[in-house]
Formats: structure tokens, sequence, C-alpha cells
């Protein structure tokens, strides 16, 4: 099952995604160019009903 990814930041930002194959997706530019501590969550749908959450933090350098 191929869905279109979600996005969403904290405050809520929006971006477009590319897709390269089946299940896979890039997004371009800079979207974190403001430096400080970014926290990412990327929630992936597993099935019709389940989905997997990773979060994941990064520094933005200035």
């Amino acid at each position: 099952m191929s869905r279109e990814p979600t996005r969403c930041t904290s405050p809520p930002r929006r971006s477009r995604e590319r897709r390269l194959a089946r299940g896979h997706f890039v997004v371009e530019g800079r979207q974190l160019s403001m430096p400080g501590l970014w926290k990412l969550t990327i929630v992936g749908r597993t099935g019709r009903f389940q989905q997997e959450r990773a979060t994941v933090e990064l520094e933005v350098a200035e």
C-alpha cells in the first residue's frame, strides 16, 4: 500500500516531497534553515490501520 506522506513541524511548516521510488520520498530545500535544536517526528504507515513513529533531534548550526 502506498500513501502520500504527511509532514508537520512545530510551528507547522509546509514542504513538498518528491517520490523517489515506491515508499521512498525526499524533501529538498531549506526547511531547517533556522539554527537551533529541531525535533523531527516521522510517521509511516505500515498497514491500513497501523503506523510506526520515530522521533529524532538534530541541531542546525548557524
